[in-house]
C-alpha cells in the first residue's frame, strides 16, 4: 500500500456535524434524481422492507416461544430489510423523512420535496404489494403447518384494530428509530458499521410494536389476502381487519411516521446544527464544523487546500458560440477544507485532516470524469448515445448543464457525501477562468 492509501484507512465514523453536511447533500442528490429512478429504487425498497416482515412473521409463527424471545427473534429477523436498503441501496419514505433538513437549509425547494415524497411512497407501496402478490406462489402461508399464514391474519387484525391516535403515537415513535438508523447509517464507513446501525434501532421499534407506514403496506395487505383464502385465527380481531381498518392504519402511521422523523429527529438536529449557520458552540469540539462563515466570528479558522486536473469533453446544449461543438478542456479543480479547530488525539492529533485522505477522496471524484465525454442528460437522442457506447466511448451522463459552475457545485457535493468539511471548490476550465462553488 502507499502512504496515501494507508492514511486512507479511517476506523472512526463521522461526527455529528459531518453527518449533517453529509444528510443535507445525500438528500440534495434526492431531490434532483428522476422520477423513473427513484420510483424503481422505491420499489427495490417496498420489497426489501417486505421481506423483512416476511422473515419477521416465520419467526413469530413459533408459538413455542414465549413473549420476550419471540418480540426480540422476530424484531431482529425484521431489521434485514432496512439493512438491504441501507447497503443495497434503495428509496424509503421513512428514511427519506430526513430530506428536511436540506429544505431547512434551502438546498431545495418544497415542491421537489414533495416530489421526490409523492414518488418514493408510490414506489414502496407497489414494491410491498409485489411481494404480497408473489407470496402466495410461493405457498408461503401454509409453512410451519400453516401457522405462517395464521400469524400473517394476526399481526394484521391487531394493527387494524388500534384506534387511530394511539397508531399515530406508535408511528411517531417508530419513525425516530428507523431514521436514527438511517441517520447513523451515513456515518458508517463499512458494511459491519451500517449492519449495526439498522439491527439495533429497528429491533428497538419493532419489538415494541411501534407502526411503520411502509411495513404495513406488506403487513395489511398479506393479512386480508390471507383472510380471503380462509385464514382465521382464534382470538383474532378479525372484525376490524377491512378495507377501512387499513386506511386508517396506514394514514396514522404515514403522518405519524413524518412527525417523528421530518418534524422531530430532522427537525432538532437542523435547529442543534444549522439554523442560522450556529456557531462553534452547535457542535462538539474536534467536530468538522460544516457552518464556516459563522465560525469565523471570534476563531481561528484551519484550512486545507489541494488541487487536480483531469480532461474530458463536453458541448453546451442551448449555446449560441463556438462552445455549442463539441470540445475538449484540461478542467483544474481545486478543494478548500475549513475547520475551526484541530484533532485532539489519535494519528490526526494537530491537524485538519490527513493530507493523503484529503487529496485520495478529490483524486477518486475527479477520476470518475477522466477522459470521458460529459453529456448533459437529455441533450442527445438514445440512439446517439447508444452508438456511440457501441463504438467504446466512455461517456458521463450528467443531470445538469456541464458548466464550470455546475461542476464545481457537483465536486462540492461528491465530497461532502464523503463527510469532508469542504467549504469552497474552484472549477478552472482555462488556466485562467474558473468558477466557484460555495454553500
Amino acid at each position: 500500500m502507499t502512504n496515501d492509501e494507508i492514511a486512507a484507512v479511517r476506523p472512526d465514523a463521522l461526527a455529528g456535524a459531518q453527518i449533517v453536511a453529509k444528510a443535507e447533500a445525500v438528500g440534495k442528490t434526492k431531490a434532483q434524481m428522476p422520477a423513473s429512478r427513484a420510483f424503481l429504487l422505491a420499489v427495490l425498497a417496498g420489497l426489501f422492507i417486505g421481506m423483512g416482515g416476511m422473515f419477521m412473521l416465520l419467526i413469530k409463527s413459533d408459538a413455542s416461544l414465549g413473549f420476550a424471545a419471540s418480540s426480540l427473534l422476530g424484531a431482529l429477523a425484521f431489521s434485514v430489510g432496512l439493512f438491504l436498503v441501507l447497503v443495497a441501496g434503495a428509496e424509503l419514505f421513512t428514511g427519506n423523512n430526513l430530506m428536511v433538513l436540506g429544505l431547512l437549509s434551502g438546498r431545495y425547494s418544497p415542491a421537489s420535496l414533495l416530489r421526490s415524497w409523492t414518488v418514493v411512497y408510490a414506489g414502496n407501496l407497489v414494491g410491498s404489494l409485489l411481494l404480497v402478490a408473489l407470496l402466495p406462489l410461493a405457498d408461503y402461508a401454509s409453512m410451519n403447518g400453516g401457522a405462517v399464514g395464521e400469524t400473517m391474519v394476526s399481526v394484521a387484525a391487531a394493527k387494524c384494530s388500534l384506534p387511530w391516535d394511539v397508531a399515530f403515537g406508535r408511528a411517531i415513535m417508530c419513525n425516530i428509530l428507523v431514521c436514527l438508523a438511517v441517520w447513523m447509517g451515513f456515518a458508517a464507513r463499512t458494511v459491519v458499521d451500517r449492519f449495526l446501525c439498522a439491527a439495533l434501532p429497528v429491533t428497538a421499534f419493532v419489538a415494541c410494536g411501534f407502526e411503520h407506514c411502509v411495513a404495513n403496506m406488506f403487513f395489511l395487505p398479506m393479512g386480508l389476502l390471507a383472510h380471503a383464502a380462509g385464514v382465521a385465527p382464534e382470538g383474532a380481531n378479525l372484525a376490524a381487519l377491512t378495507m377501512g381498518g387499513l386506511l386508517s392504519n396506514l394514514s396514522a402511521a404515514t403522518l405519524g411516521n413524518m412527525v417523528g422523523g421530518a418534524a422531530f429527529l430532522a427537525g432538532t438536529y437542523w435547529l442543534a446544527y444549522r439554523k442560522g449557520h450556529g456557531a462553534c458552540a452547535d457542535h462538539d469540539e474536534g467536530d468538522r464544523c460544516p457552518h464556516r462563515p459563522a465560525c469565523r466570528k471570534g476563531h481561528g479558522m484551519y484550512g486545507l487546500k489541494t488541487e487536480v486536473s483531469f480532461d474530458s469533453a463536453h458541448f453546451l446544449t442551448d449555446y449560441y458560440g463556438t462552445c455549442e461543438n463539441l470540445h475538449g478542456h484540461r478542467w483544474r479543480v481545486v478543494a478548500y477544507l475549513e475547520q475551526d479547530g484541530l484533532h485532539q488525539e489519535g494519528t490526526m492529533k494537530g491537524m485538519v485532516l490527513d493530507f493523503g485522505v484529503f487529496k485520495q477522496a478529490v483524486r477518486e471524484v475527479a477520476d470518475s470524469l477522466d477522459h470521458t465525454f460529459l453529456v448533459e442528460e437529455g441533450s442527445l437522442a438514445p440512439s446517439t448515445l447508444a452508438a456511440l457506447k457501441s463504438e467504446g466511448f466512455s461517456l458521463t451522463v450528467l443531470p445538469f448543464r456541464t458548466t464550470a459552475e455546475n461542476l464545481a457545485c457537483w465536486f462540492f457535493e461528491q465530497l461532502a457525501k464523503r463527510g469532508l468539511p469542504v467549504s469552497q471548490v474552484d472549477c478552472y476550465e482555462t488556466p485562467n477562468n474558473c468558477a466557484i462553488y460555495r454553500p
